[in-house]
């Protein structure tokens, strides 16, 4: 592995610094040293927290997240409270800002795992569905006549069981 000489000239540089991170430190942006740079908290720290509860809040429910749904609330929330330096035609908030929100914020996309456990509100619509097939659909459908198969049937059965 090869390291390029300015990545060599800047641990050099903040030796110091780089000895008193901690693992989990030196993994996320170690040259950035402000605490408020925008690359660490980002452009919008105030709406990106309320994104965050809206997350928070629509996994509770038990719903998806997925990145396009986290790209809406955050544009939402920049429009209503109109924060300094947001412009509409500049700040889209594309997958790039997602998948840096989501690192920023320690989150990733999940999956649904157990589909078993889904409760009755989540499939009373397909139980009323099957319902409304049963009475209005099959309720259309004629009764078949008896066939003679049937008949020579009884006619045997009556043979056998006399009153």
């Amino acid at each position: 592995m090869k390291i390029p000489k300015s990545t060599m000239f800047n641990w050099e540089k903040q030796e110091g610094h780089l000895r008193q991170q901690t693992k989990d430190q030196l993994k996320k942006n170690y040259f950035i040293q402000k605490e408020d740079d925008y690359r660490k908290i980002g452009k919008f720290p105030k709406q990106q927290e309320k994104t965050l509860d809206d997350i928070l809040d629509r996994r509770f429910e038990g719903k998806a997240v997925s990145t396009k749904w986290i790209r809406l609330p955050m544009k939402m929330h920049c429009e209503k409270d109109k924060p300094k330096g947001y412009d509409k035609t500049k700040n889209k908030f594309t997958q790039s800002w997602v998948k840096g929100y989501m690192k920023r914020k320690n989150l990733s996309i999940r999956r649904k795992t157990n589909r078993k456990k889904t409760t009755i509100w989540e499939k009373i619509h397909k139980i009323e569905n099957y319902h409304w097939f049963v009475i209005y659909k099959m309720a259309d459908d004629p009764i078949s006549e008896i066939s003679e198969t049937d008949t020579e049937y009884d006619s045997e059965l009556d043979g056998i069981i006399q009153f």
